[in-house]
């Protein structure tokens, strides 16, 4: 049996890691046989405190700041390995961080779970103080400005370490029915025609009256509006397909939830629609029209991507977990939680050498359309809406 990975997660104590990473990385062997949480670098301070009473500290600080579900199961057995010292915590002010990179040693992992903004700062310290894979939470960088200033940091970390490894946990390139119509274009091409036209739709039904969601339309806070939030997600299908975007075509329209309580000119778009053409092998005639509409606080939740070839189509519905095509006949995909699919993916790489899913090279590219894309939508200005429609 090989041995364990080290895994060291910056933010451990986040919503997303502890809602769900966790329950892979803790009580799941298929995960746990193959990587080892050994650190948690976060904001909250006392460090003695924490490791002394981790149970009270993680039922009375750190739960009900959450939107995500979390089972005790998850909490109690964190809580049980922070006491026994199997992990240990870190403080990010003080000397904590730079004791918390002292600790990761070469070929172990570092996971950066942390707010957008912050992104960038804890990549280049893992670049310049480990020898460590990366894996971070989409987005890469939260700005503009920080795309070739990652991009250039990554290179030059993979020149001088080729075995390293820097991927984007942008965990909808790892849904299995995505992953399904990517692995099998060529069949799909083969039964239908290439693609002519691309409609996705991220609708999430959720209000503002939660500061977790507040937090991702308040600019000062995550850096952009809802397109930061959803847009690598959408983009990502279109990188995984090899598309280029043509952005001379580029059209896009900014939408703000009709509610009082955002009236705060910090909070930016709470929807966002866009339209252009792209370019790919896979394409009919190299070129196909792609629309997209992300947002929140919609008449309802809907996750599709629904792709027209040129004599059927695909129909890939998130929301129902179903995945669809002309012949009408539902494909049954074994699922697993794409965050679930992100550390396999990470943990195969580093085992075989195999391309990862998601470099982080990649995934820049995916930001630099975002940004352009959000870039043209500011220019018009935002609109009031109440329903989506």
């Amino acid at each position: 049996m090989k041995e364990k990975i080290p895994l060291h997660i910056i933010g451990g104590f986040g919503d997303v890691t502890v809602g769900r990473k966790l329950k892979f990385l803790l009580l799941d062997e298929r995960i746990s046989s193959q990587l080892g949480l050994i650190s948690i670098l976060d904001r909250y301070p006392n460090p003695e405190r924490i490791e002394s009473n981790p149970r009270d500290f993680l039922y009375q600080d750190v739960l009900p700041k959450f939107k995500t579900p979390v089972s005790p199961e998850v909490l109690d057995a964190l809580a049980e390995k922070i006491q026994s010292g199997q992990i240990r915590y870190y403080f990010s002010g003080d000397n904590g961080a730079q004791d918390f990179f002292k600790g990761v040693r070469p070929g172990d992992i570092v996971d950066i779970s942390t707010p957008n903004l912050s992104h960038i700062k804890y990549l280049a310290r893992a670049i310049r103080e480990t020898l460590a894979h990366v894996i971070i939470e989409k987005p890469v960088v939260a700005q503009p400005k920080d795309v070739e200033l990652a991009r250039k940091m990554v290179l030059e970390a993979m020149i001088s370490s080729p075995e390293r490894l820097f991927v984007d946990a942008e965990h909808y390139s790892h849904y299995d029915l995505i992953k399904y119509y990517v692995d099998h274009l060529q069949q799909t091409t083969e039964l239908f025609g290439k693609i002519k036209s691309i409609a996705i739709e991220l609708r999430e039904q959720e209000k503002f009256d939660n500061q977790r969601n507040r937090n991702v339309i308040d600019r000062e806070v995550s850096g952009g509006g809802i397109w930061l939030d959803l847009g690598p997600h959408v983009l990502s299908f279109l990188t995984a397909l090899d598309a280029t975007i043509d952005k001379s075509t580029i059209t896009a329209q900014r939408f703000k939830y009709d509610d009082p309580t955002i009236a705060d000119a910090r909070f930016q778009e709470t929807r966002l629609e866009t339209t252009f053409e792209a370019q790919s092998f896979a394409f009919a005639n190299n070129r196909a029209r792609v629309s997209i509409k992300v947002g929140k606080a919609s008449d309802k939740t809907q996750k599709r991507f629904y792709i027209e070839h040129e004599h059927g189509y695909t129909d890939i519905n998130l929301s129902s977990k179903q995945y669809t095509d002309a012949r009408e006949t539902p494909i049954n995909i074994d699922q697993q939680d794409p965050f679930f699919n992100s550390y396999m993916d990470l943990v195969n790489s580093i085992r075989t050498g195999k391309t990862p899913r998601m470099p982080i090279q990649k995934s820049l590219d995916t930001l630099s359309n975002l940004f352009t894309i959000q870039k043209i939508a500011r220019r018009r200005p935002m609109k009031d809406y109440s329903t989506w429609t």
